[in-house]
């Protein structure tokens, strides 16, 4: 019954296989051609038939056209010829003649057949090779191992000092968060219970552990090249020193030019420049080109000197000012402070500021600085004496070290 619903094979007509240009046609190549594959297709699987040993004949009207290559075997392969056809784009070369009844591809040649580049289809998205690099250091770290001939910036003291006083920071930032949530449970009702006591001990492991870092610097800072200047500088302590040291590295050489650093580079590198008559400031939107942990690290150095006050030497209660005996016992950073104070006394803005009016009214130019804004301008001066001094220092160990 299936039989009867099937309709007769198709015949497709056979190309030929293409002549060389210049060429009779082979006779034994004429209408009639054997079938290699099936001729028939079922309709019913989509399957094509059993192969077949019988020929079937074509007539020669409907065969297609001979496509006509060029003989490309001893041509050279620079540059197309004008006799190769011209393909459209992303289309593949006719290096092979398509079977219809088949769906094989059968070789023209067995030579390889060249093809212009322009020719080629686009090259596929795929993956792209990993490339690794060349074994070996790199040229940039080649660059950065490099001694240096003066100031050594690369010293062993350089590197341990600022991992101790890294250390130190995410410890001490630790601990203070700890602490401030065990706060703020306590006020939110947790009282004496056995969570508080572990909390507590978890803070006292911190504090434990913050206490050993800060041994661990002083030991480091004690070490270092510049360690004689903090012990005998009054009001620098080895560990706010340290942390100091730490962050601006070697105050006498720029290691961003590979060179030795001048005085004004070191004030400019911890924020104590002047930039049109004025001390920098941050602003919103704009990046700061200083570094601010060396600018705070300054700051707090400076801030430390002035408990140097010593009697008989006192602060007047209505300038805010010390008046300082002659060879008083005070640190001479905190003579250095109150110097400074005394000669900004009756200075006046010579642009509007911030500081000195309240929010949203700044001081207008030629108004009086007041006490907030001279004592600001004198830590100022402090903090740029004790970078001073640390350059010097590292001047004259990095002149000791070359000679």
């Amino acid at each position: 019954m299936t039989d009867l619903l099937l309709p007769p094979p198709i015949l497709h007509p056979v190309p030929t296989h293409p002549a060389a240009a210049g060429s009779s046609p082979d006779p034994t190549m004429g209408s009639s051609l054997p079938t290699e594959q099936a001729s028939g297709l079922d309709l019913l699987s989509g399957d094509h038939t059993g192969r077949e040993s019988q020929t079937c004949s074509v007539p020669a009207d409907l065969l297609p056209p001979p496509i006509e290559l060029p003989d490309t075997r001893d041509a050279p392969a620079a540059g197309p010829s004008p006799t190769e056809p011209k393909l459209p784009p992303h289309s593949k070369p006719p290096a092979a003649r398509l079977d219809l009844l088949s769906g094989d591809h059968s070789p023209l040649d067995t030579h390889p057949l060249a093809v212009p580049a322009d020719l080629l289809p686009p090259p596929s998205h795929g993956p792209h090779p990993i490339r690794r690099p060349a074994a070996g250091p790199s040229p940039r770290a080649e660059a950065k191992l490099e001694p240096s001939p003066t100031g050594h910036p690369l010293r062993l003291e350089d590197a341990l000092l600022r991992i101790y006083a890294d250390t130190l920071d995410d410890l001490e930032k630790t601990r203070i968060a700890t602490t401030n949530r065990i706060g703020a449970l306590q006020r939110e009702g947790l009282g004496d219970s056995p969570e508080r006591d572990r909390l507590d001990a978890i803070a006292a492991g911190l504090a434990a552990l913050e206490h050993s870092a800060t041994l661990d610097l002083q030991r480091a800072m004690r070490k270092h090249p510049l360690g004689p200047w903090v012990k005998r500088t009054a009001g620098i302590g080895e560990k706010q020193g340290g942390r100091l040291i730490a962050t601006i590295g070697n105050p006498a050489w720029n290691g961003l030019h590979n060179r030795p650093r001048t005085l004004g580079e070191l004030w400019a590198y911890c924020g104590y420049h002047v930039i049109d008559g004025a001390a920098p400031a941050r602003r919103k939107g704009q990046r700061a080109n200083w570094n601010a942990d060396a600018k705070m690290r300054a700051y707090l150095c400076a801030e430390a000197c002035m408990k140097g006050l010593r009697k008989p030497c006192a602060v007047d209660e209505d300038t805010k000012r010390a008046v300082h005996v002659e060879a008083c016992g005070c640190f001479p950073l905190r003579v250095v402070y109150d110097d400074t104070r005394t000669h900004h006394a009756d200075a006046v803005h010579a642009a509007p500021c911030c500081r000195c009016g309240p929010a949203g009214k700044p001081a207008q130019p030629g108004s009086p600085l007041s006490p907030g804004h001279q004592h600001a301008r004198a830590l100022r001066a402090v903090a740029k004496e004790i970078l001073r001094g640390l350059w010097l220092e590292a001047r004259t160990d990095s002149a000791e070290v070359t000679r």
